[in-house]
């Protein structure tokens, strides 16, 4: 049968490790909030309902924070200190990446704290939660590869929600949308992916490469 994971990874030195394998403890539960969104509004005195602004300032609704709830049983627990001692010492109170195996494709990024360590004839749980960032982001970098010869048009499609900017790797002499890119890799805050088709006019010969990690809900 296929059991499902979870793998943690320090945000800082990217050390991975397996919750099973390497723990020895068994994913039981998985609570995961979708983030709660930044409403802004405003009641106009003499009108109906509220205005609702929250949309105003960037052009797209903004998100609270997500909660990422994990419990775990173990079985057979015959070294519960120095257990409970390893797992709190790799994550509790840090800055982790977490990846459900379920839906590896992405990754969630938070502190993690152990809310909860029982042990009772040698059985036991332990619940991390992950006060995480709103979306959950590609594991993987995507790259799109474009081979350019003529001025024209290069479009694909991206499934994001949030708009992102992704870095371009060039070779050759190109101007995207009017900007003029410098061979090698580089991020252009005038380039960004939205959801869906996006559509960029070129100009020049060379190769460019967007690279980029999705982020959804």
């Amino acid at each position: 049968c296929i059991m499902n994971d979870v793998i943690f990874i320090q945000s800082n030195d990217d050390i991975s490790i397996s919750a099973y394998d390497e723990w020895g403890i068994v994913l039981t539960d998985v609570e995961n909030t979708l983030p709660e969104p930044k409403t802004i509004t405003v009641d106009i005195k003499g009108a109906d309902g509220l205005l609702d602004l929250s949309e105003a300032a960037s052009g797209d609704i903004r998100y609270n924070n997500r909660t990422l709830k994990l419990t775990f049983g173990l079985m057979n627990v015959t070294n519960y200190e120095e257990q409970l001692t390893n797992i709190a010492n790799i994550i509790h109170g840090r800055m982790v990446k977490v990846i459900l195996t379920a839906d590896d494709n992405y990754y969630y990024s938070g502190r993690a704290i152990i809310n909860k360590w029982e042990c009772k004839k040698r059985k036991g749980t332990i619940v991390i939660t992950i006060d995480a960032y709103p979306f959950k982001v590609n594991a993987r970098d995507i790259t799109r590869t474009f081979n350019i010869a003529n001025d024209g048009t290069i479009s694909f499609n991206v499934e994001t929600r949030k708009i992102i900017v992704p870095e371009l790797d060039v070779t050759g002499d190109l101007t995207i949308n009017g900007v003029s890119l410098t061979a090698g890799k580089q991020k252009y805050p005038e380039i960004t992916l939205k959801n869906g088709t996006n559509s960029f006019s070129v100009s020049g010969a060379g190769q460019v490469k967007f690279i980029y990690r999705a982020e959804v809900l």
